[in-house]
């Protein structure tokens, strides 16, 4: 890609992106237990220290189920806004074209945030005298941390679902400093691409390419599922999304999307186009190669850079290998086995370049018997 026809942060002043920025307050379901409550249940709990120096905790009023499903919307919300965006000057940046798609979204979600406190409103004082008569009978002692219960307007007043939209620009007539700062944090995108990307290929290697047993080590995954490849399918979204924050955003994309081309349209993925998830996988989790192999694409090519990326490869180990054998290597290697890196609790890593490595015994190392 031709690095002058590529829009970035600079060249945009960062107006591409709409600022997105969640306004949403819970209610806990409790009510802050004070000292003199737990001393008129027990005097000897007089000498506990004071109020200001220690909390008390807190006691639930009503059935914490009633609460939890407005966090969940919450988390819809936050789910919906880091699909589409990136963190941006304490809000989520999004970009103009996928703006409509999210603000519907989130209005959608909020439309339901809102019919739940409805309901909660309409509910509440009954639930709230079952949930009291419940605990006052199984705890007679305790009866008086209920008695002073919120009213059903108290507590659906404390519930909001709101969010703000407005756009950015660096700042005009100040001090060049100001400036670059501003230019610093718009271009720390590329970096929160990157670390997006980082946690998908960590959750991959993790999840589905390293099988935990009873041991401390991972075994090997014999294959995965095309079900295995859908959080790669999304990185790849992302970056195409936010391409115009750094050139070598695209190229990166590339780079996956060749991976992608590469295996089998469905059904299972083993044997070589397992070795090429792992590795595509192991790049992403570490933003400075990524960064790297992200530069080798828009400079050389994806197909150069997944030649890059092969070395060093590595993959699950089925058997321990001998590593202490003398190695006579040629002048360019394509398998080199050697000790693993222990952070994936594996015994090989096999090391790919072009020709092959010759062990003493003359025979050729197949990195799919690995797997």
């Amino acid at each position: 890609m031709n690095q002058s026809n590529t829009p970035n942060v600079h060249q945009l002043d960062a107006k591409a992106l709409i600022c997105v920025q969640l306004d949403i307050k819970l209610w806990s379901g409790r009510q802050a237990l004070k000292r003199e409550h737990l001393v008129q249940s027990n005097p000897l709990l007089a000498s506990l220290p004071p109020q200001d120096l220690a909390s008390m905790g807190s006691v639930r009023i009503c059935d914490p189920e009633e609460v939890r499903v407005f966090a969940r919307i919450k988390n819809e919300a936050i789910r919906a806004l880091g699909e589409a965006g990136l963190p941006l000057l304490g809000a989520i940046g999004v970009p103009q074209p996928e703006f409509p798609a999210v603000y519907r979204k989130l209005c959608d979600i909020g439309n339901k945030f809102n019919a739940k406190a409805a309901d909660l409103f309409t509910k509440y004082d009954a639930n709230a005298s079952a949930w009291k008569t419940k605990w006052q009978n199984e705890n007679p002692s305790n009866a008086h941390l209920l008695a002073r219960l919120p009213s059903a307007q108290q507590v659906v007043g404390k519930l909001r679902f709101d969010f703000h939209c407005y756009t950015i620009e660096s700042p005009k007539d100040l001090s060049a400093e100001a400036g670059s700062h501003f230019d610093r944090q718009v271009t720390g995108l590329k970096g929160e691409l990157l670390a997006e990307a980082a946690e998908v290929g960590n959750d991959m290697l993790s999840r589905y390419l390293i099988r935990q047993d009873s041991s401390s080590h991972g075994g090997k995954r014999e294959h995965i599922t095309q079900k295995t490849l859908r959080p790669l399918k999304r990185i790849v979204a992302k970056l195409r999304t936010f391409a115009f924050v750094d050139p070598s955003i695209a190229p990166l994309a590339d780079v996956i999307e060749s991976v992608l081309a590469s295996l089998p349209a469905d059904g299972q993925v083993d044997g070589a186009g397992l070795i090429s998830v792992w590795n595509l996988a192991t790049l992403l989790s570490n933003p400075a190669n990524a960064s790297k192999i992200a530069a080798v694409a828009q400079t050389f090519g994806a197909d150069q850079a997944i030649m890059d990326m092969d070395a060093p490869m590595t993959v699950p180990s089925a058997e321990p290998v001998d590593t202490s054998a003398e190695v006579i290597e040629a002048p360019r290697t394509i398998v080199q086995v050697i000790p693993a890196a222990q952070d994936f609790g594996m015994e090989t890593q096999i090391t790919s370049v072009r020709t092959p490595t010759v062990p003493n015994a003359g025979s050729f190392v197949d990195p799919c018997a690995f797997l």
